[in-house]
Formats: C-alpha cells, structure tokens, sequence
C-alpha cells in the first residue's frame, strides 16, 4: 500500500524520524508519482491529504513528527491533539 498520511503509528517512530519521512516523501512526490503512478494523487495535494486524512478522525491524536511538518507548512489547525513518540 502508498502512505497517504501518517496520522498514528502502532510502532513507537521518534518525532525526528517521522518528520524526516514526510519531508522526504514531500519533496521528492513529483519524482515518486513519475516512478509510481499510485503516488499521482499525493503528489497533486501531499499536505491537503495529510489534513483530509486528520480531519476523518479528528479524536485520533496526531504524530508530532507529522504535526511539525504541517505547522512548518501552515496547515495545522489547533483543534487536533498531537500525539506522542518515542525518542
């Protein structure tokens, strides 16, 4: 399966770690969709995925690697709780 977005883990992932992913995936989605048509969609609207994905389970904590991503790119509403990580 593609990551659409990185809400929670069921593995304790370091903040730094995750946040490091979602940087990656979100400058290089262009290459990604070009090498894999199934990334298309994320490349088009990476962080309005991101938010979509939040805000169908608004209750769910989210990541704060994904969090810091989002604050960083002016897409984090203060309603959603940030989770916590390991590390």
């Amino acid at each position: 399966g593609h990551v659409t977005g990185v809400q929670t883990c069921a593995l304790p992932i370091s903040e730094d770690m995750v946040y490091k992913m979602i940087k990656s995936f979100y400058e290089k989605k262009d290459e990604l969709a070009k090498t894999d048509p199934g990334f298309g969609m994320m490349a088009k609207d990476f962080i309005g995925m991101q938010v979509q994905g939040i805000n169908a389970n608004p209750s769910m904590p989210v990541h704060p690697g994904l969090a810091k991503f989002l604050k960083e790119h002016k897409a984090w509403n203060d309603k959603w709780k940030v989770g916590s990580s390991a590390g």
